[in-house]
């Protein structure tokens, strides 16, 4: 099974050395990389850089072998890098041309090395292609692994058919879906889409119960046919991510040489920035009574120093549903909370407890935070944190929520922003209203409530928020 790709920049990031470092101007051809005479490549790159320290950790893999396939005439040599040292363990000459369909090339890794990362350098004699390269395993998998992805998705749809779009042009994916271990499942909140995606993806209609409502449909329909596609994992997806399939492949195979102890553990994919995609926004996600910590954050993976610890997940405490993995077993007996919008992914990672799994080439690139605020925005992130941190009794005081409120709705009103002032002002009394008891409130009617709310004017902001702030102090003594 191959565990690893070696991939090429493509339409989704073409940032070259996310993906090779190259002594010239790294060129490409239909997923092959093309070297002129003298020039040197080399893997050791966020994506292609391969952390035999995690495969290690995580799986039971035991034989690990590199393969290439070169048309051309050079060397290939396989690196092994530890602790910013670094020992060639192999190095192969190669002479090959065209109508030979390119020399298989193949380095298998010593037993003794099963930590610090691996990666392959390769020097062109002359004029060389390198049409592909990875690392495999011999071992069967351990796990059956079959995957329902669960697309959430409103008035999104040149967005979601460009995803499907690739998923359907994967032929790794297609064989995964023709075994029926590999399903799309599309949950349209908008109730404007046609079945008609073809076999693989299913669509289903649904009332717009926000992200939290449409993965939560997801569920129960990858519950309910969970014998027929032999679901171990379920995979949450946002419609308007930017996604390479390698991440899926990648996924799929940790999953299926996945050792027992990490089992019920989540996998998080990172999320880089669509404005500068180059850059890791998050690998994973630390709550901190909703003043967010990330794993990696806003690194630029291009340089080296951010790959000694790109697959350190300490202190993660949940992923985002940009792209995240949860076994069978956690989604059977839980669904998120009708939250709507944000916070549903940090209640659920954080249900579900442990540290999520990370590793490089299992990402997205997805817009960042500063990009969708809108005053509707502002009512969510207002009330679903006060409920997080209520269930989880994160150890607030009365004066803290007050105060980080206060700071809130002040920096909406010194901008001039009164209806998302009064969102959080919103926010706030429904919080003081119905506690961490939202199931019994319809989502879909509560968030209509919300949206028709256009504009307010600054005196009514005023009265209201000293209003609710007494609220708050004569209903909670010490947090909830």
């Amino acid at each position: 099974m191959i565990l690893q790709s070696c991939i090429v920049p493509d339409e989704v990031c073409g940032a070259a050395e996310l993906y090779y470092r190259c002594s010239g101007r790294l060129q490409t051809d239909h997923g092959c990389v093309l070297l002129r005479a003298g020039e040197e490549l080399s893997s050791c790159t966020y994506m292609n850089l391969f952390d035999a320290g995690a495969w290690r950790k995580y799986t039971t893999v035991e034989t690990l072998r590199f393969r290439c396939r070169t048309e051309g005439r050079g060397t290939i040599a396989l690196i092994h890098r530890e602790k910013a040292v670094e020992k060639k363990i192999k190095e192969v000459s190669f002479d090959s041309d065209e109508e030979q369909n390119g020399l298989a090339v193949e380095i298998e890794l010593p037993p003794e090395i099963r930590s610090g990362a691996v990666y392959f350098t390769l020097k062109a004699d002359e004029e060389t292609r390198l049409c592909e390269a990875g690392f495999w395993t011999d071992a069967s998998p351990d796990n059956e692994i079959s995957l329902s992805l669960v697309i959430c998705t409103y008035k999104r749809k040149s967005c979601l058919e460009r995803n499907l779009a690739k998923l359907q042009s994967s032929p790794a994916l297609k064989r995964l879906e023709e075994e029926k271990r590999f399903i799309v499942r599309v949950v349209d909140n908008a109730r404007e889409l046609s079945d008609s995606y073809g076999k693989g993806i299913r669509v289903y209609p649904n009332e717009n119960t926000g992200g939290s409502g449409g993965f939560s449909r997801g569920m129960d329909e990858s519950v309910r046919e969970k014998e027929t596609y032999r679901t171990t994992h379920v995979v949450l997806m946002d419609d308007d991510v930017e996604l390479q399939t390698e991440s899926l492949s990648r996924l799929y195979a940790l999953l299926s040489h996945m050792r027992p102890e990490y089992a019920r553990d989540s996998v998080a994919g990172r999320m880089f920035r669509l404005d500068r995609r180059e850059v890791q926004y998050t690998a994973a996600e630390i709550w901190n009574g909703g003043d967010l910590r990330h794993i990696g954050w806003n690194q630029e993976m291009t340089r080296e120093e951010n790959l000694a610890g790109m697959n350190d997940n300490t202190g993660a405490e949940y992923g985002g549903w940009w792209f995240a993995c949860y076994p069978m077993e956690f989604v059977e007996q839980n669904r998120p909370l009708p939250f709507f919008l944000h916070c549903d992914d940090v209640e659920y990672g954080l249900r579900h407890g442990g540290t999520p799994i990370i590793l490089n080439g299992i990402q997205v690139w997805h817009e960042t935070y500063e990009y969708r605020q809108t005053p509707v925005i502002a009512y969510y992130d207002t009330r679903n944190p006060l409920i997080v941190n209520a269930l989880y009794h994160w150890n607030q005081s009365k004066e803290e929520v007050v105060e980080n409120w206060k700071k809130k709705i002040s920096f909406y009103h010194a901008e001039g922003d009164f209806l998302s002032e009064r969102m959080a002002i919103e926010g706030m009394l429904d919080y003081i209203r119905d506690g961490t008891e939202i199931e019994g409130r319809d989502p879909a009617e509560n968030h209509l409530r919300i949206a028709r709310k256009k504009h307010f004017v600054r005196l009514t902001n005023m009265f209201l928020w000293r209003m609710t702030k007494t609220l708050y102090e004569l209903t909670y003594k010490r947090g909830r």
